[in-house]
C-alpha cells in the first residue's frame, strides 16, 4: 500500500505541476474558521469567497505581485461571489489547503495567466467564520450493500487519464533510457 501511495503522489505532482509550480496570477491567503467537529470529522465544506484575499507573497503589506496593495483580487466588482466545495482533512489542529486557480486574477499585462493560488486556512474554533457552512451529504439507505469488486473498480474517464499518464511516463522512461 505504501508503493502505490507514493506512485500516487508523484503522479500527482507530474499532472499539477503546472498549476503549482508554472506562472500564474497572484496567490492569495484566506483565513476561516470551522467548528472543531466539522474539521475533526473531516466534513465537506462550501466557502465563499471574498473578492479580496491577503496577498500571500507579502501578507498585505504591499509588493509588486499585489501592486503595493497587500491584497489580490479574486472577481470583478459585480461578479457574483464565488462558492467552493472542499471535503477538509480530517485533523485536530489547523490546516493549509492550496486550492489551484482560486487565487488572485493576472494582471492587465498577461491576461493570458491562470488564477493564482490560494492558501486556504482553515482553523478549529467555535463557530463558523461568515460564508462558511457545512454541506450535508445525503445518507445511504441501509439497504444498499456495499460495492462489488466490479465497481470498485471499474474503468472511468479519470481511470484511464491516469493510466494513459503512466504509460506515458513509463514510455519516456523507456525511450530516454535506451
Amino acid at each position: 500500500m505504501g508503493n502505490l501511495r507514493q506512485v500516487t503522489q508523484a503522479l500527482g505532482r507530474v499532472l499539477q505541476r503546472d498549476e503549482l509550480e508554472g506562472p500564474r496570477g497572484p496567490d492569495g491567503r484566506l483565513r476561516v474558521t470551522v467548528p472543531r467537529g466539522w474539521l475533526a470529522e473531516g466534513r465537506s465544506i462550501e466557502l465563499e469567497v471574498p473578492r479580496m484575499l491577503e496577498c500571500a507573497r507579502c501578507g498585505g503589506g504591499g509588493c509588486d505581485g499585489c501592486e503595493r496593495s497587500g491584497a489580490v483580487t479574486t472577481r470583478g466588482r459585480k461578479e457574483p461571489p464565488e462558492l467552493i466545495d472542499l471535503h477538509l482533512p480530517a485533523s485536530s489542529q489547523a490546516v493549509t489547503v492550496r486550492l489551484p486557480r482560486r487565487g488572485g486574477l493576472p494582471s492587465d499585462e498577461t491576461p493570458d495567466l491562470a488564477r493564482g493560488l490560494m492558501l486556504l486556512l482553515v482553523v478549529p474554533g467555535d463557530e463558523p467564520s461568515a460564508g462558511v457552512r457545512v454541506v450535508e451529504v445525503a445518507a445511504q439507505p441501509a439497504a444498499v450493500s456495499a460495492p462489488t469488486l466490479a465497481a470498485r473498480y471499474a474503468l472511468t474517464p479519470a481511470r484511464l487519464l491516469v493510466a494513459a499518464a503512466v504509460l506515458l511516463i513509463v514510455l519516456c522512461v523507456f525511450v530516454a533510457t535506451r
